[in-house]
């Protein structure tokens, strides 16, 4: 399979970075992916596809500023296309959206802890 080059020979260049850099640093963590509806995060392995947020350009048009920010895979699916929003976008669960975090043991109420009793004579 041949290789599809490097970012600056697809068309990117130093100033789609910086305005991805600039959407990622006013990113809110959990902001609905605008395609898919998911919650969307800074760190790439808290979003649902497990891969860095993507800028997105209207109408797959590389001489102008990325417009979103949108997670890999719904970037992938629609390839120099405009699409505002994807199937997923309605009836979205928040709960399947975001993978599970371990829950920590609980400790036990240790009373020793919460009060001092101070004796005196």
């Amino acid at each position: 399979m041949p290789s599809k080059g490097t970012t600056a020979e697809r068309g990117y260049d130093n100033a789609h970075k910086v305005n991805r850099a600039r959407m990622l640093y006013n990113l809110v963590d959990g902001t609905k992916c605008t395609y898919c509806g998911k919650p969307m995060y800074r760190e790439a392995a808290l979003n649902f596809d497990q891969a860095p947020l993507e800028a997105d350009h209207k109408h797959g048009d590389k001489t102008s500023p990325a417009y979103r920010l949108i997670h890999r895979r719904c970037n992938r699916s629609i390839a120099n296309r405009w699409v505002e929003h994807g199937p997923g976008w309605y009836g979205v669960d928040e709960s399947e959206s975001r993978p599970k975090s371990p829950k920590k043991p609980e400790k036990a109420c240790d009373l020793r802890e919460r009060y001092v009793i101070e004796w005196s004579f």
